[in-house]
């Protein structure tokens, strides 16, 4: 297992291989392929963001992306992200959710806020792929008892492995929430991140997975 933190390091990286195409939806400015636009005013004049939420963006890269092997970008604009009450937390599920990153503008404006009890903001749960190649980047996440983010191992699925974690704001409230709830994993990168939690564990790895840092 292999686990590298590095506090100090900042870096926006998550759309830099994309290639120009056409103007983004709900902006001027040039958007890039395999990119799904989110913005919390889709659907309102003038505004043609491709989604509305961050689950709404993944979905349509599920739907139309060719295979999952393509890498793909949900870029999340400035607004906060609702998850309330009987919502489920916002997912990179199985193999077919491999090569998807969710990249916000900046954290301190782009926030996925769980006011559901004990539920997590992001869950990523492996398949039988050999690495995932998911990243999330650039967010703040809040949370009303439950994980910021949770790294599972999916049932019948290889370990996960290649996620990266870079310049987000993690607030994980009540006793039972943590930063990042690692349940097993290689490849870790926690890169330049600030995870705040009640339950003072930024990020925990269950059993003999590893130790919290």
């Amino acid at each position: 297992m292999k686990i590298k933190l590095f506090a100090g390091l900042v870096f926006f990286s998550g759309v830099a291989l994309l290639v120009p195409s056409h103007p983004p939806q709900g902006s001027t400015e040039t958007k890039w392929q395999r990119t799904v636009l989110v913005d919390p005013d889709h659907g309102t004049s003038g505004n043609i963001s491709d989604a509305g939420t961050v689950k709404g963006g993944i979905q349509i890269v599920l739907d139309n992306r060719r295979n999952a092997n393509e890498s793909w970008t949900v870029l999340v604009n400035p607004g906060e992200y609702v998850v309330g009450e009987n919502d489920d937390p916002i997912e990179l599920s199985g193999t077919n959710a491999r090569n998807i990153s969710i990249v916000g503008v900046n954290p301190e404006s782009c926030i996925i806020n769980v006011t559901a009890s004990g539920v997590p903001g992001i869950k990523i749960t492996s398949g039988q792929e050999s690495v995932r190649n998911n990243a999330i980047r650039n967010l703040t996440i809040k949370t009303a008892g439950g994980h910021g983010i949770e790294i599972v191992k999916g049932q019948g699925g290889s370990t996960p492995k290649g996620i990266t974690m870079e310049n987000c704001i993690i607030r994980a409230d009540g006793t039972s929430g943590i930063g990042i709830e690692v349940h097993t994993v290689n490849d870790l990168f926690v890169l330049g991140c600030d995870i705040r939690s009640d339950d003072a564990q930024g990020v925990h790895f269950q059993s003999t997975q590893g130790i919290a840092a």
